[in-house]
């Protein structure tokens, strides 16, 4: 672009941070998981996490997994959507609040815990 300076064009091309908090600390995480794997009767050797910086869950291999894991809450409708169109199975920890924006039309497809 005419005018830009050489660290304008590089910048265009590092990873962009977020906001996002999709940290979840272990013992957190951990006390999820065992839940998990007692309500659903599901071997925690299935989950996979694919949300962690510079990861892409759109390209992420889901053979025979279970998505346990916090995504990114600014795309998380995005994220739903690519997951029920692919028939992922997943369990994401989100906030509630989060669950109903944008979302009218899915809610019968999910459980609340």
């Amino acid at each position: 672009m005419k005018g830009e300076t050489y660290e304008q064009f590089v910048e265009k091309f590092k990873p962009k941070k977020t906001t996002d908090d999709c940290y979840t600390p272990p013992l957190i995480y951990d006390g999820v998981a065992d839940w998990v794997c007692t309500e659903y009767g599901i071997n925690r050797d299935a989950f996979c996490r694919p949300f962690y910086p510079g990861g892409d869950y759109e390209t992420f291999d889901y053979t025979g997994k279970i998505v346990v894991d916090n995504p990114p809450f600014s795309i998380l409708s995005k994220i739903l959507r690519f997951y029920i169109e692919r028939n992922i199975k997943f369990f994401c920890l989100h906030l509630l609040s989060l669950y109903f924006q944008g979302r009218q039309n899915t809610v019968q497809q999910f459980r609340l815990v």
